[in-house]
């Protein structure tokens, strides 16, 4: 019988939702049923990864709305992370799903928008009924550390931005 996991991606390194979705696209692969919950990115239409995602059937929602570094104003944002963590909450107890991706929410769990004890807790309480979970973001909250089954790390070596200025490209960023 298949045992749910509590898998997170984190540190300073480009390639964490990357990593990520290549889990995603793998259980898909199996025929089994994956969700897509990003916070803090807005719409990704445009994007590659979702544009694939549908093609798939993998369900795909955001919660955010984008650059939060600057606005002046948060309240929109928090509104809508809440909203997010609503929604990955009723997504992970319907049973309807295998494998969930709650994309950069240390940033949100960081920020204390959402406080990471009560979500370390819910997942604790809730954790016979969990689908395999995986949580991606710089510098992970520790109480979601604490509770995970694992926890990738993936450091910066070198980026193309930094030592070419080589911007975000179509198919390899978005």
């Amino acid at each position: 019988m298949k045992q749910n996991i509590i898998g997170v991606y984190t540190g300073n390194g480009k390639g964490k939702t990357t990593a990520s979705l290549g889990m995603i696209f793998r259980a898909c692969g199996h025929g089994q049923r994956c969700g897509v919950l990003q916070f803090i990115k807005s719409g990704p239409e445009n994007w590659g990864e979702f544009k694939m995602a549908q093609k798939l059937g993998i369900d795909w929602e955001n919660y955010g709305c984008g650059f939060t570094w600057k606005e002046k104003d948060h309240t929109r944002s928090i509104e809508e992370v809440k909203r997010g963590w609503e929604q990955a909450k009723t997504w992970i107890l319907s049973g309807d799903y295998d494998l969930i991706l709650l994309d950069e929410i240390s940033y949100v769990l960081t920020y204390g928008w959402i406080d990471a004890e009560e979500v370390s807790s819910w997942l604790v309480e809730h954790r016979e009924e969990l689908p395999t979970l995986l949580l991606t973001g710089r510098a992970m909250a520790q109480p979601i550390l604490d509770i995970s089954d694992l926890i990738s790390e993936i450091t910066d070596v070198k980026h193309h931005f930094r030592s070419r200025g080589v911007p975000a490209q179509e198919g390899i960023e978005y």
